[in-house]
């Protein structure tokens, strides 16, 4: 039997070292955390190694402008800009679109033709030809679904995707991952959860992942510290491949 899997870099090469390579490529995948946990560095890092290795990405940004994003990545020597001006990345504004929304809504100008954007809509953002797209943060578009709605959304959107042999990073925020039931992580191939924890020993705040699933792919069962630097996340200690007999049956 061919155990052969293509992946695709998360960008960050001890996690890749974890993860026999990577994200398994053309599936979707969930990454979650409370505020400060570096969700957003983390997709960057996905973001910043496929424009690269000169995958054609698309960046849906709904929690903040495109040029505060350009800006972050920037401190850590990620030329987000210069992908863009290559033609590898586009950036879409729907943070913007969300805010005008709610200001034409509420204000003197409001257009009742007009309505506010869906989680399905952020489909006709993603270009067929995508062969990387991040969307930061769907948990703006979930708030007021029942699990059963946002699954069957959920699902519909990962079929496309999949269809279109697109790898897709959702992030979502915890207080609406728990709201949701996390319903989330059942529809996707993986689940990643960042957080963090106090330390009474060294009263320090310490960071960590936790890799919760990822399909046909061994994964550690320990927590995994990670430090923010000026470089991005750097991971303490990063072990050796695991070894996993029959990981690709799963």
């Amino acid at each position: 039997m061919n155990n052969h899997i293509d992946r695709i870099s998360t960008g960050i090469p001890g996690l890749d070292t974890r993860l026999d390579g990577g994200y398994p490529q053309g599936e979707s995948f969930l990454v979650t955390g409370t505020q400060g946990t570096g969700k957003t560095i983390f997709g960057l890092h996905f973001l910043e190694k496929a424009c690269s290795n000169n995958k054609r990405c698309v960046l849906i940004a709904t929690e903040e402008m495109p040029y505060n994003l350009v800006k972050q990545a920037n401190m850590f020597g990620f030329d987000l800009m210069g992908h863009i001006e290559s033609g590898l990345l586009q950036i879409n504004r729907v943070y913007e679109q969300r805010t005008n929304y709610v200001r034409n809504k509420t204000g003197k100008m409001y257009d009742p033709t007009k309505r506010e954007i869906g989680l399905m809509d952020l489909l006709d953002y993603i270009p067929a030809s995508t062969d990387v797209a991040i969307i930061d943060n769907i948990g703006v578009f979930t708030l007021e679904m029942t699990p059963r709605e946002l699954r069957d959304k959920l699902d519909t959107m990962i079929q496309i995707l999949a269809e279109r042999n697109c790898t897709a990073l959702f992030i979502m925020d915890d207080a609406t991952h728990e709201i949701t039931h996390n319903i989330a992580d059942y529809s996707v191939c993986g689940s990643i959860n960042l957080m963090m924890k106090d330390n009474p020993e060294n009263l320090q705040i310490e960071r960590f992942i936790k890799i919760i699933k990822m399909r046909r792919t061994c994964i550690p069962m320990k927590l995994m510290k990670f430090n923010i630097t000026p470089k991005g996340i750097n991971l303490e200690n990063p072990l050796q491949p695991l070894y996993c007999p029959n990981v690709y049956n799963l």
